[in-house]
């Protein structure tokens, strides 16, 4: 079975059943529905950057889903995972610096944990490791 998913441009992207499932919003707005059917999910994302995520979403539809989010405990937080981007991942994902931020942004909307780590870490590796804080701070810092 597949699914509609409507860009914010008017765009539609098909995503199958299992590749759905790799998005926690997306699985939770299909199980809250219980129709059965196909259903259509408008959602504030450009066209090219929702295409980008379907086609990940695709081939890793066949990995287990993600866990819902658990209540975390008050306290000092775990170090995070140590994790290596697989090959096809790092290639996909190589994008220029506008797309990168699109796809965090719209992988941190549709609750996508691994694309949005991978992604992340590509943004580290590409244009934060290794600046001297002056350049950090130019890039990051928002105009007065």
């Amino acid at each position: 079975m597949t699914h509609c998913l409507f860009s914010q441009d008017s765009a539609v992207v098909h995503i199958s059943d299992k590749a759905l499932k790799q998005s926690v919003y997306l699985a939770t707005m299909l199980r809250d529905t219980a129709s059965g059917g196909s259903v259509p999910f408008p959602l504030k994302i450009p066209g090219h950057t929702l295409k980008k995520v379907v086609e990940w979403c695709e081939h890793h539809r066949e990995d287990p889903p993600p866990e819902p989010k658990k209540e975390e405990a008050v306290g000092p937080r775990p170090p995070p995972p140590i994790f290596e981007i697989p090959e096809w991942d790092d290639a996909f994902l190589t994008v220029g610096e506008a797309e990168m931020y699109h796809l965090i942004t719209a992988a941190n909307f549709l609750d996508i944990p691994w694309l949005y780590r991978f992604l992340c870490k590509k943004l580290y590796l590409l244009f934060i490791k290794d600046q001297p804080p002056a350049e950090l701070k130019k890039r990051f810092e928002p105009p007065n």
